[in-house]
């Protein structure tokens, strides 16, 4: 039998919890353990202590009412949905809603508790909680997996990650013990990470070799078996494996293989040592994902570690090779696969003369000693992956300035490549041959070199004479590159050309495109074809030495224009042989000139039309000049009406000019400050200190800080403060002034009004004095409805409790008509108890002080159904809900205002289901102008398909306590109405009823969209 849940009743009428304790034993699903508490405060206490499943509330406590309390558990626990159901009078749902807010589950009408009713608000709690826990199960669950993924992406030290799961993985489990067992080759293993609890003995370090924990279980969590033992001593076990889990104080265990590279790497396993422990199938999916991620954590500390071993040996192969490198009696000279020099060493440096850095850089493949020498093929080889061996090799240092004896040396190229067969790089082995070489005279290259007048010299010679020519032809190519040309030779005799790489490169051709006169015409503009023939065809014809010809190209990217500039040659019968010239890029040029011929276009025009303009200011000019005399009349005729209108409505003015320090001002700015002074004598900076000995010294500071202020922010200046008179007299005024800035933000001018609000401050005044006397009168007449409430309805509470009491424990001992009695002693208790709640919200309303917000009602209407569920089941109602709009209003109010409304909507059917349509229609002007202003509203509709009523009684229905239908029919106190009517009112809206008898009827409400404070 499963264990009771821990029920905490805390109310502080013996009375209603021996009512709610028979009701709450009838419940055929829970069992329960109830702990009674009369006061908030020791309900706390236990709370803190102990752990508790369901708690019922009363709202009202001696201690503390129920927004208190849970405000109260919430800091304690730190939670913000609590298990809280709380008991509520019917007249309370505000307090209801509010507590649901402050993370109560869900609330009970103390009026309506039934056996039924009691039970499903529990079950609602118990399955609220139930989720919240599966809930934070999940989001620990993800947590855990996530950080240790995390972990393992972050971190290699795999005994820290390994211990922070197990000891996160206890954690959440809640369990005494969680390790990880390693296996070793023969089955046996070892306990290589422990998370433990303080009382349970620890196992890290044990080696476990039982016969029983091999063979056919082995070979089980090999292929993914999960082992589960919920109970020691009543699981299906092997004795022997029973000894040794009981060896280790373990109750219930739960085993899961770590499969790593398909091998059984260990096993990841948690233990309960206090008490069995049914495992849930959550708890095994999370031993399995962490499994899985241990794995992944143990993978790459082994993968970690095989490179670094691998590292190792790396570095101390190189190690060893450069020592080779370094030490070898022959030179050694690295080339990288493009022919750069990489590193020579010590022997390479002696051979050739010269130190490592200078080698560093030069490249075999550019050097144009090899191609001299006929040695480029040889050298092609070796960097295309053969052994070559060059022919000796005389190197006399001083033709390369370089001091050292000449010597005979013998060259050998070794490739090396990599798996593929790549090159990755080129040694040129070099050894000094001088003495073998001079040991026979005779041979032809020692004859040919010592019988050289200057030995060297030849040779020199011949490599100058080849640099030279290679330099000639790098600058040719460096200079076409920079000035983005070409060059092209067209021999006429034998119709062949040359295009140099740079033509191919600007004309974007193929490198195999044979160079002709016909393969140069398809690249020219189909427009320009005929005409750049033609030119050539002419300048052949007509004996000219030179041609220039401009065109545009196609098929080419940064290429548009071009031109052709080239001389011709001619035989001594002068005709042309050949022609010789460049291809120039002109695209920029041309582009320019385009430009330029549109901005002079355009310059010409603006010319034109400037001159237009010119006479047209000229001949307006006149009638101008004449009109500025008229408009200095009129602006002096201005300012004199100006000056009679301020005198008339008695409003001072002023304008101060600060750069000059200059304040003018009229009379009326004297009279209301209530000087005496000349106005006539006070001129300048002297106006300013007349003002100032004028503000009340309580106020100066003030005001001079907010003038200063909306100087610096540039804002208008707007102050209420008061004046002394001369006469001792105090009066209240307002300045507002706007200044007038250069460019730089520098203050020119303030120009500002001084009036007079003395009356107006002393109706303030007296209005705040009467809303202090009408909160208070509020205060004591709320007060006063509540007290009057509760005491009205502790004693019908008992009546009530009492007589469900007798029914539940007396009711076989009764007669019928005692039975009779004690129903309608039920139904009256019920019937006052729901006029006392009705009264008590109706005198709230108009006494509400929770301030408007933006309430969006569709989410006002889905909680307004979701209270009403019960009924529109039993009724069969439906509820059609438009899109509803967002308003400024009371939350509360507006959930009572709509649940009384569709309320009322499902009680008053007829025969049919009923069926309730909620929309909205804008209606953008005000139907009232006197209540709602210029307010823009919202009009909504709640139209249903009930009994409607006659349209004399439309005003009537919504007074207190009127009702157009019979009691015994329609149950209910007819306050519900007048209740709506108030709330809307305190709305600042209007609400109308229209109906038919039998065609059902429609509640119009008129909402502003925003309330105007």
């Amino acid at each position: 039998m499963p264990d009771p849940m821990i029920l905490l009743l805390i109310d502080a009428s013996p009375t209603d919890r021996a009512l709610y304790q028979l009701l709450l034993n009838q419940d055929d699903r829970h069992s329960y353990k109830i702990i009674e508490c009369e006061k908030g405060k020791d309900a706390l206490v236990w709370c803190e202590h102990n752990a508790v499943d369901v708690i019922l509330l009363n709202d009202m406590l001696p201690d503390l009412n129920g927004l208190e309390f849970l405000e109260a558990l919430k800091q304690q626990s730190q939670e913000t949905v609590l298990p809280v159901a709380l008991l509520v009078d019917s007249g309370s749902i505000d307090v209801a809603l509010e507590a649901m807010n402050q993370g109560a589950q869900t609330y009970l009408d103390k009026s309506r508790i039934t056996a039924e009713s009691l039970s499903q608000c529990v079950h609602h709690v118990l399955a609220q909680s139930r989720l919240k826990r599966e809930l934070a199960w999940q989001q620990e669950q993800q947590r855990l997996v996530a950080t240790m993924a995390q972990r393992i992406r972050q971190a290699l030290n795999l005994d820290e990650i390994l211990q922070t799961a197990v000891h996160e993985l206890r954690s959440l489990l809640r369990s005494d013990r969680v390790l990880l067992y390693r296996f070793n080759p023969d089955w046996s293993g070892q306990v290589v990470m422990e998370s433990v609890g303080g009382e349970w003995t620890s196992l890290i370090g044990r080696v476990i070799d039982e016969s029983c924990f091999k063979g056919d279980l082995v070979q089980a969590y090999f292929h993914g078996r999960v082992s589960r033992i919920e109970d020691l001593h009543t699981a299906a076990i092997q004795p022997c494996h029973r000894e040794m889990l009981s060896q280790f104080q373990i109750q219930a265990n739960l085993v899961v293989p770590l499969i790593h590279h398909s091998k059984l790497w260990g096993l990841l396993i948690a233990h309960h040592c206090a008490n069995a422990h049914r495992w849930q199938e959550r708890e095994i999916d999370l031993m399995q994902q962490v499994a899985t991620q241990l794995a992944i954590a143990i993978e790459q500390a082994e993968l970690h570690a095989h490179l670094l071993k691998e590292q190792t040996q790396r570095q101390q192969a190189e190690i060893r090779f450069q020592l080779m490198f370094d030490q070898t009696p022959e030179g050694q000279i690295r080339f990288a696969p493009d022919g750069q020099v990489i590193a020579v060493n010590r022997a390479g440096e002696e051979i050739w003369n010269a130190p490592a850095q200078a080698l560093v850089g030069y490249n075999i493949l550019q050097d144009p000693f090899v191609e001299m020498d006929g040695q480029r093929l040889e050298v092609m080889r070796a960097f295309a992956g053969e052994h070559v061996s060059l022919v000796p090799f005389f190197h006399d240092p001083s033709t390369l300035g370089r001091p050292g004896r000449p010597r005979w040396v013998d060259i050998l190229l070794y490739p090396i490549k990599d798996a593929q067969g790549h090159v990755l790089e080129v040694v040129m082995v070099t050894r000094d041959i001088t003495d073998r070489m001079t040991a026979d005279p005779e041979q032809p290259l020692v004859r040919l070199v010592e019988n050289s007048p200057h030995k060297g010299t030849a040779t020199l010679d011949r490599q100058m004479t080849l640099l030279a020519l290679r330099a000639s032809e790098a600058r040719l190519s460096l200079a076409q590159s920079a000035s983005n040309s070409a060059v092209w030779d067209w021999n006429i005799t034998t119709n062949t050309a040359f295009w140099s790489p740079e033509f191919y490169q600007l004309l974007e051709l193929d490198p195999a495109i044979t160079p002709s006169l016909d393969n140069w015409l398809q690249c020219i503009h189909p427009d320009d074809r005929d005409k750049v023939k033609e030119q050539t065809l002419q300048c052949l014809t007509d004996g000219s030495s030179n041609i220039r010809v401009e065109f545009r190209l196609i098929g080419t990217q940064a290429l548009q224009w071009a031109a052709g500039i080239g001389r011709i040659f001619r035989n001594s019968n002068g005709e042309a042989v050949r022609m010789l010239g460049i291809l120039i890029d002109i695209t920029q040029q041309k582009q320019t000139e385009i430009a330029l011929q549109e901005l002079n276009s355009e310059l010409e025009q603006r010319v034109v039309e400037r001159t237009a303009e010119l006479v047209d200011l000229n001949d307006r000019l006149l009638p101008a000049y004449n009109s500025q005399i008229q408009t200095q009349d009129a602006l002096h005729t201005s300012e004199e009406r100006l000056r009679l209108a301020l005198d008339f409505t008695h409003i001072g003015c002023w304008d101060w000019h600060f750069p000059s320090g200059e304040v003018i001002c009229n009379e009326q700015f004297f009279r209301l400050l209530g000087s005496t002074f000349d106005t006539r004598q006070v001129k300048g900076e002297l106006i300013y200190a007349v003002w100032r000995s004028h503000v009340h010294p309580d106020d100066l500071d003030w005001v001079v800080h907010q003038f200063s202020d909306s100087i610096e922010k540039q804002t208008e200046y707007t102050v209420e403060y008061r004046v002394v008179h001369d006469d001792g007299s105090i009066r209240w005024v307002m300045s507002r002034a706007q200044g007038i800035y250069d460019e730089t933000g520098q203050l020119l001018r303030s120009i500002g009004i001084l009036l007079d609000i003395n009356d107006r401050k002393l109706a303030e005044q007296r209005l705040h004095e009467l809303n202090v006397q009408l909160q208070k009168s509020n205060k004591e007449l709320e007060n006063f409805a509540f007290l009057a409430s509760h005491d009205l309805k502790e004693p019908l509470r008992t009546v009530r409790n009492f007589s469900t009491l007798l029914q539940l424990t007396c009711a076989e001992s009764l007669q019928e008509e005692g039975k009779d009695y004690l129903n309608r002693i039920g139904r009256a208790t019920q019937r006052m108890q729901l006029m006392i709640d009705d009264l008590l919200q109706l005198s709230r309303i108009s006494t509400a002080t929770t301030p408007f917000t933006s309430v969006d009602l569709n989410r006002v209407i889905d909680q307004v159904i979701a209270n009403l569920e019960e009924q529109i089941r039993l009724t069969a109602g439906q509820i059609q809900v438009g899109t509803l709009p967002t308003i400024q209003a009371d939350p509360i109010q507006m959930i009572q205002l709509f649940q009384n409304l569709i309320s009322n909507a499902l009680k008053f059917h007829g025969t049919a289901p009923p069926l309730v349509r909620i929309y909205v229609r804008e209606n953008l002007l005000p139907q009232n102008s006197a209540n709602l202003g210029s307010t823009q509203n919202y009009v909504l509709c709640i139209e249903d398909n009930g009994i409607g009523f006659d349209p004399k009684y439309r005003d009537r229905i919504f007074g207190a306590f009127e009702r157009l239908q019979g009691r015994s029919q329609y149950e209910g106190t007819g306050i519900g109405l007048a209740i709506c009517r108030r709330i809307v009112e305190r709305h600042g809206g209007t609400i109308e009823a229209h109906g038919t008898p039998g065609q059902g009827s429609t509640f119009t409400l008129t909402l502003p969209r925003s309330i105007r404070v």
